[in-house]
């Protein structure tokens, strides 16, 4: 058995990460294709398993973090650990980042998840005072670097919109552009099969007056898939009609200028302006049970007074998921207040059984590795169509099952619960009837981290 288990390498999970502005790909050359490329080789010659592509497409490192929804869609990847991620890789250090600030916040995530980062094509120790000092001075290097470039580039991309020559590629530009080469030089041009899209776009919308309709209308007649957002930027970018920062006539207009402030006007009346500053008292913690992501607060006027409730921001915006349950604010407020102490109460009794299992941390890291060599021969199998797909998904429900106990005995081994202790202790119960809306979001945020509907009245909570 022994044997066995050594012929079959357990692979290292990673994430690789991508990163590329469009000066960096004019100057040095690191395509999205060339990293991914490279990654791919390196993990092939180094027994690693390639879990997701985390890619940040015309973004630069030295911009605000937030802007780089990728590395943040990669981070709660981590946190949820549902992917398994060991290691991050990427080709440079300034793939990764060229700010020492946001370096460190992300890097303390990595560490309280256990999971570590390496390049392809530089050595880093990270293990050592030497190799973190190595760290931040090359960071600090690249940040400089990088502001020097920026203000280089900034000159030499002023005098081309002047001239009307394009500063960005393709991928960049809203639906209905492209850049094209005219006389050896690069402008942004209409292209025809993807303006005729945004026209009927267009006629769709001034006729019904309703920006989903015109985009469902779209996506069926053309055969694609193009989300809410692809076609909202027809109401605020100016390239539609040809304008490019203080430069009128920089590349050809797909409507007039009149047209597209026409445009605005009527995309501001789809919506009632509402002075009231409204608090949703579980912003931020209420996650959509089919797809995971959050759910929106609205509140539209009833006869008795605004109906606070949330939806899944997915299906609401672009019908990617098709939960369309509205989760009514007050139910959910009632539910909490009428049943947080117990739900605490099991948690920490649940902490303190898996906290006291027999198995040490090493035992348990030992038979999870076993259980994921298992799901990977059950994944081989099924590739070689030696089991059929039933067999398959009750396999893999199985061992996941058993992988998700597990690591969830490891987390708990490392949480504190006194803080939760103390709250179900005290008389928070009284005084939350005297807080404002906005104090009692700051209660719930300081003990959830996540709320999700699991039937007509029960949720599932998870606390921090």
């Amino acid at each position: 058995m022994a044997q066995h288990r050594n012929r079959i390498r357990k692979k290292t999970k990673v994430a690789a990460y991508i990163r590329v502005s469009h000066e960096d790909q004019v100057l040095h050359g690191y395509s999205l294709e060339a990293q991914r490329e490279a990654l791919i080789e390196y993990a092939e010659k180094h027994d690693m398993e390639i879990v997701d592509f985390y890619v940040d497409e015309g973004k630069s490192a030295r911009k605000e973090l937030k802007r780089r929804t990728e590395i943040f869609r990669l981070m709660d990847d981590i946190e949820r650990g549902d992917k398994g991620i060991e290691t991050i890789i990427f080709i440079k250090i300034d793939r990764w980042f060229r700010n020492v600030a946001d370096y460190h916040y992300i890097q303390r995530i990595l560490e309280k998840h256990d999971v570590t980062w390496l390049t392809t094509q530089e050595a880093y120790d990270t293990t050592t005072s030497d190799g973190r000092m190595k760290v931040n001075i090359m960071l600090s290097v690249a940040e400089n670097e990088a502001d020097r470039t920026s203000e280089r580039i900034k000159f030499v991309n002023e005098s081309k919109i002047r001239k009307g020559q394009a500063i960005t590629g393709e991928q960049s530009l809203p639906l209905g552009l492209t850049v094209e080469t005219v006389d050896g030089v690069k402008r942004v041009k209409l292209d025809p099969d993807e303006a005729q899209i945004m026209l009927e776009y267009i006629n769709h919308f001034k006729t019904h007056g309703s920006k989903r309709l015109a985009m469902l209308h779209c996506n069926q007649k053309f055969n694609v898939t193009h989300s809410y957002c692809v076609y909202s930027q027809i109401f605020k970018n100016s390239l539609y009609y040809g304008k490019y920062r203080d430069v009128d006539d920089y590349c050809e207009p797909l409507i007039t200028r009149e047209e597209f402030e026409e445009l605005q006007q009527l995309g501001k009346r789809q919506y009632k302006v509402n002075p009231v500053k409204r608090i949703y008292k579980f912003s931020g913690l209420v996650r959509c049970a089919t797809c995971g992501k959050s759910m929106a607060g609205s509140a539209p006027m009833r006869p008795n007074g605004p109906y606070q409730h949330y939806r899944c921001i997915s299906a609401r915006l672009d019908r990617q998921c098709p939960n369309n349950e509205i989760i009514n604010e007050k139910k959910l407020e009632k539910y909490l207040l009428e049943h947080c102490n117990t739900l605490i109460e099991n948690y920490i009794v649940n902490f303190e059984t898996s906290g006291n299992i027999s198995h040490d941390d090493n035992n348990l890291k030992k038979e999870i590795e076993e259980l994921e060599d298992e799901l990977s021969r059950v994944n081989y199998r099924f590739q070689k169509k030696r089991m059929d797909y039933k067999e398959y998904d009750a396999e893999c429900e199985r061992l996941e099952n058993k992988i998700d106990k597990l690591k969830s005995q490891r987390t708990h081994t490392a949480r504190d619960t006194s803080h939760l202790v103390e709250f179900v202790n005290s008389d928070w119960q009284t005084v939350y009837h005297t807080l404002t809306d906005e104090n009692k979001r700051a209660l719930w945020r300081s003990i959830i981290k996540r709320i999700q509907k699991t039937g007509i009245n029960s949720y599932n909570i998870e606390f921090y």
